[in-house]
């Protein structure tokens, strides 16, 4: 069985006790009260805990068949594991530096463009990513130039694109090298971590950190992977925001005279949220990442209109949340013990989010009919990835999984997965029609 398949069915079961929020005649989230719902769950975590065991049984059975088979290449093995820990100690030197790291989400590159092109995509001014070199310290999100006349496919930034930081560095780099008009930026597609907090031009927003003094992390830490610890520290700044996200979607409910029960359960997740970045930013620190923030972040107010809170819902929480728990879940099945446990109750939390935001997006069918529905197609339209490009092999791919960390291939897969099994279906479930369901691009690799 798909491990998509118990998700797709919760999403499901979130747009049949849509019309009893209409009549308010039942709670809208999963309630603690409902002892057979409850048993159906914890028979279904049964399940996925035996099946984790299994998985775990099979996967030691293959690593002792593959050691046995690769002895004749154990010198040559040696050699690139010597060489990925001399990468991974350079990294961690990057990392020491007074700014925290990230936040990085699914970060797929980066992109150098001209100072035209990036003026057309600058973000909103950020403290921390100040503008330099004539470039723009930050770019938003593709979706929000995309009727630009002068777009230019072929030079501008990744549709992907969720956020980018300027690269002084390598825009210096270029400059020195002739090329003068050129600005450089890391860029990532936001995906796992929570319900983003994005303002109205779709930027995502994180809280400022401070660092914390801390004692020296394990020796047993020290040459690992430095991706581990920004990792963690990355979904701790993520889980943090969505407390600000759910917070604001609760005010845009009450704006809109929502169901309470709606509003209710995006309070409840906002005290999900705060759980899930205070163990983030523990692991972190573990690791050697000792971070706190000291505030919530904050975004421009959106307007009040049911067309919008159905499409902030969509990207937020349909689709942001959607694949966050098929992340976590994903990640606990190859974690130690401790951190599994973790992962477990962090993907079980974010499943009961994403289902808020079906429901939620029920309701604004209900009530707002064809112009709910034309607006959440056009917006899927938009977000729907064009393509799944596999990335080659990570060497370091067992270390970051035993960590609870997803390597590159794994999250392409994932995001892959959740449209596919996940988010199309329950769209298509949602708005009544096959029409918006589309044949995914299938996953390239290098």
């Amino acid at each position: 069985m798909s491990d998509t398949a118990p998700l797709r069915r919760r999403l499901l079961r979130a747009l049949d006790l849509a019309p009893l929020a209409l009549a308010g005649a039942a709670s809208l989230s999963c309630s603690a009260s409902d002892a057979a719902e409850e048993e159906a769950r914890e028979l279904e975590r049964a399940k996925r805990r035996e099946q984790s065991a299994r998985d775990a049984e099979q996967a030691s059975k293959r690593v002792r068949e593959a050691d046995e088979a690769a002895a004749a290449a154990a010198i040559e093995q040696q050699r690139l594991d010597e060489a990925a820990k001399q990468k991974a100690e350079a990294d961690a030197a990057k990392l020491a530096a007074d700014k925290p790291p990230g936040p990085f989400g699914c970060a797929t590159g980066e992109w150098c463009g001209s100072k035209a092109i990036a003026e057309r995509f600058a973000g909103n001014p950020m403290p921390d990513k100040p503008a330099a070199l004539a470039c723009p310290g930050n770019l938003a999100p593709h979706g929000a130039t995309e009727t630009d006349p002068n777009a230019d496919p072929e030079h501008d930034p990744p549709t992907a694109m969720g956020y980018a930081f300027l690269d002084t560095a390598a825009t210096q780099a270029k400059r020195d090298a002739g090329e003068a008009d050129l600005c450089c930026y890391d860029w990532g597609s936001l995906c796992g971590g929570g319900r983003p907090l994005l303002d109205s031009t779709g930027q995502a927003h994180f809280a400022a950190l401070e660092r914390v003094e801390a004692e020296p992390s394990c020796d047993e830490f020290a040459t690992l992977d430095p991706r581990i610890a920004a990792g963690w520290l990355d979904d701790a700044r993520m889980e943090h925001a969505s407390i600000a996200s759910f917070l604001r979607a609760e005010a845009e409910l009450a704006a809109l005279d929502a169901p309470a029960a709606l509003r209710e359960a995006c309070s409840r997740a906002a005290d999900d949220e705060r759980r899930h970045a205070h163990d983030c930013f523990t692991i972190a620190a573990r690791y050697g990442q000792s971070w706190r923030a000291p505030a919530l972040p904050s975004a421009s107010q959106r307007p009040a209109s049911l067309d919008r809170l159905a499409l902030d819902t969509l990207l937020e929480g349909g689709i942001g949340e959607t694949i966050a728990a098929l992340m976590a879940s994903r990640a606990a099945r190859s974690a130690n013990e401790a951190l599994a446990s973790v992962l477990e109750r962090i993907a079980s939390d974010e499943l009961e989010h994403a289902a808020l935001a079906w429901q939620t997006l029920a309701w604004a069918v209900e009530v707002g009919g064809d112009s709910v529905r034309a607006v959440l197609e056009q917006a899927a339209s938009r977000a729907r990835p064009r393509s799944f490009e596999l990335p080659a092999p990570d060497l370091n791919a067992d270390e970051l999984a035993s960590h609870g960390r997803l390597d590159a291939r794994a999250k392409v897969r994932a995001i892959h997965d959740a449209w596919c099994e996940l988010i199309d279906p329950v769209l298509a479930e949602l708005l009544g029609s096959r029409s918006v369901q589309r044949s995914l691009p299938s996953i390239a690799t290098n």
